[in-house]
């Protein structure tokens, strides 16, 4: 009687001891509320996530430390200055990224799809080695990506490159991210590399177009990629509080979007800018914070679309925003000649020097303008960027 009874009490011990090591699920991660931010999430004493982590990504060794595996370079860079975790698409989706405790310079970025049980890491570290022993070129910044579910990098998903490279966009401005090299762990457990095809999704554009708002202090991109993919990019380089109101403390699915002709529109009266008509099926947008200025990034295919009809037809239009409480309205007119910069540079010299410093413009071809140098414009209108 007595071996029974112990025999069903290690038996209990054992359940309990096996129900505590539990590593915790995709369902877990989607649906748990008590970590906010990613230091939290990732430090807590219980360690959950980092079990979650641990059995959904390679046991390998991290290339750079030969006594360190791949996973305690993770979590390393997830310890540091705590991020708030983003929930996307009704919690399918978490993204989160931290950096190392007293070296922010390692980054880290988790993106996590608990429908179809993908995770997938990002390590910004800035050794080569062992792929340049005889040491041909500077140690870079670089990037190493990984997921223990794809076998290619062109299998990833679209989302996560987004989330990527809105992690890069929204960068202290102290500590830009600009990877050199990029290299990638699939399903087979191999490094290779894949600059290029990161790249051409982040980087090259086919084109761009250049929309101006009326007060001159905000411009609007539309990028083209080489995959056709075409992302827009709103600029608010006076960082009006409206704009904030609206697009940072309200998100997406909160409010409403029309974008109408701009003569429709009339000071003063807030529904002449939001017609039923032009009422927005969709308008997902992200928004950034800078030190001197606002963005705001949207890739919604109808929204794409109808702008480029009206740079197609050379034809003003307003955009507004309606939340709970507030809501803004900006009237963008599109740059198509010459004489439409030299106009802003009159306007508003300090939004045509900013355009020029951004990083997609930079030697990139303006459709319109069929140009690749917008710098040229300032021999012959004599203006001074610093």
């Amino acid at each position: 009687m007595k071996k029974l009874l112990s025999i069903i009490v290690l038996g209990l011990l054992w359940c309990n001891l096996s129900f505590a090591e539990e590593t915790p699920s995709f369902e877990w991660v989607k649906n748990q509320t008590k970590f906010i931010d990613t230091m939290r999430l990732v430090g807590d004493d219980k360690q959950q996530f980092q079990k979650f982590i641990k059995s959904n990504m390679s046991t390998r060794q991290f290339f750079d430390f030969k006594d360190e595996t791949l996973y305690q370079e993770f979590i390393s860079v997830l310890l540091g200055p705590p991020n708030q975790i983003k929930y996307l698409e009704d919690r399918r989706y978490l993204v989160g990224d931290a950096c190392m405790a007293h070296y922010c310079s390692a980054k880290g970025l988790f993106f996590i799809d608990t429908k179809e049980k993908h995770v997938i890491g990002v390590i910004r570290h800035f050794y080569t080695e062992p792929f340049d022993l005889d040491k041909t070129r500077k140690k870079s910044e670089d990037f190493l990506i990984f997921s223990k579910t794809h076998k290619k990098f062109e299998n990833l998903p679209e989302l996560f490159l987004e989330s990527v490279d809105d992690w890069i966009k929204g960068a202290d401005d102290f500590d830009p991210i600009n990877p050199q090299v990029i290299r990638f762990i699939g399903t087979d457990d191999l490094i290779k590399d894949s600059t290029d095809l990161f790249k051409n999704y982040i980087r090259p554009l086919s084109s761009y177009s250049l929309l101006i708002e009326e007060d001159g202090d905000t411009a609007m991109f539309i990028y083209r990629y080489p995959n056709s993919k075409i992302v827009g990019e709103i600029m608010d380089y006076g960082n009006f509080k409206w704009f904030s109101a609206i697009y940072k403390d309200y998100p997406y699915y909160e409010t409403s979007t029309f974008i109408q002709p701009a003569n429709l529109g009339k000071n003063g009266d807030m529904n002449s800018w939001m017609l039923p008509n032009f009422k927005l099926d969709n308008f997902h947008y992200k928004y950034i914070s800078k030190k001197d200025y606002q963005i705001l990034n949207f890739s919604s295919k109808n929204v794409i679309q109808k702008i480029e009809e009206y740079i197609s037809s050379k034809s003003n239009f307003s955009l507004a925003t309606l939340s709970e409480k507030s809501w803004y309205a900006g009237t963008f007119l599109p740059v198509t000649n010459t004489n439409d910069l030299k106009l802003l540079i009159k306007k508003n010299t300090q939004t045509f020097c900013k355009i020029l410093s951004n990083f997609n413009v930079i030697n990139q071809k303006n459709r319109e303008l069929k140009t690749k140098n917008l710098t040229s414009l300032l021999n012959k209108e004599k203006v001074k960027c610093d």
